[in-house]
């Protein structure tokens, strides 16, 4: 579990590794403002944690995001 980031900053690329820049991989803030990386990739295959431990280092689903997507641009 890591805190929220403040709105404007950005999560350290270090502590969240390869979900900070992958187009499956959405933040989820709880009502106490802990920030949670969620795999989406985990809804259709069971290789992958629906929350996996975090820094993720190596993944065989890592799909980097496009040039300007945000955590809602990828379906």
């Amino acid at each position: 579990m890591l805190p929220a980031p403040a709105r404007d900053a950005m999560p350290d690329p270090e502590s969240v590794g390869l979900c900070l820049t992958c187009s499956f991989a959405r933040v989820v803030t709880s009502r106490r403002g802990s920030a949670f990386y969620r795999c989406l990739r985990a809804e259709t295959d069971a290789r992958f944690a629906r929350y996996p431990a975090l820094p993720v280092r190596t993944c065989a689903g890592y799909d980097p995001k496009a040039h300007g997507e945000d955590d809602e641009g990828a379906a």
